[in-house]
């Protein structure tokens, strides 16, 4: 079965295809146009081509961040330090975000291509086994790309950025996923719950 794993953005998306547990490439895309518009119009062309290109069969796509997420900050308000919660981002961002994920799973769905969601923390416990990035780490994401792109080398996957190297993970995750242990596991998860 060929699958592909998307780590979508706005403007700079990954995707990566394996043929069962074979890597076979990655690519990394950059929408240029201006306003969020022309940017979805760029990722439609882009991911529909991709996707009948290569023949992808089935799909894992990285959740966008969730809209409520916050962060804490120590502000002074009135001359005394105090902890405040932040947004982890802006609005603007999670347009863009929400808008990608919405045109990645209409092609899919058009395309008759089974489309998996997944949580950025789950798919990095399968794989990195860890959810989180180390307590103090200032640049959280930088962190986590900066593994993605080890472990692609570890794997001997070439991987031409960031992005496509998270792709490539994502894909990985869901080759065992599908796989009949990874499906196992999930049957275990449910009973549980």
């Amino acid at each position: 079965m060929i699958i592909a794993g998307l780590d979508a953005a706005l403007r700079k998306s990954g995707a990566a295809i394996m043929d069962g547990d074979r890597f076979i490439r990655a690519e990394a895309f950059t929408a240029k146009g201006e306003g969020h518009g022309e940017a979805f119009h760029e990722f439609r062309t882009w991911w529909r081509v991709f996707l009948v290109a290569h023949r992808i069969e089935c799909v894992a796509i990285e959740e966008p961040l969730r809209s409520d997420l916050t962060r804490t900050e120590v502000k002074i308000i009135k001359g005394t330090p105090t902890k405040v919660k932040v947004p982890i981002t802006n609005q603007q961002t999670l347009f863009g975000l929400y808008g990608v994920r919405a045109h990645a799973i209409e092609i899919c769905a058009a395309l008759n291509i089974r489309c998996f969601e997944v949580n950025n923390q789950d798919w990095r416990e399968v794989i990195h086994n860890q959810r989180k990035a180390p307590k103090g780490t200032k640049d959280s994401s930088e962190w986590w790309k900066q593994r993605a792109l080890a472990r692609c080398k570890q794997l001997g996957w070439a991987v031409p950025s960031k992005d496509a190297a998270e792709a490539a993970l994502i894909c990985e995750w869901l080759r065992i996923r599908l796989s009949p242990l990874g499906k196992t596991a999930d049957l275990f998860e449910e009973r549980a719950s």
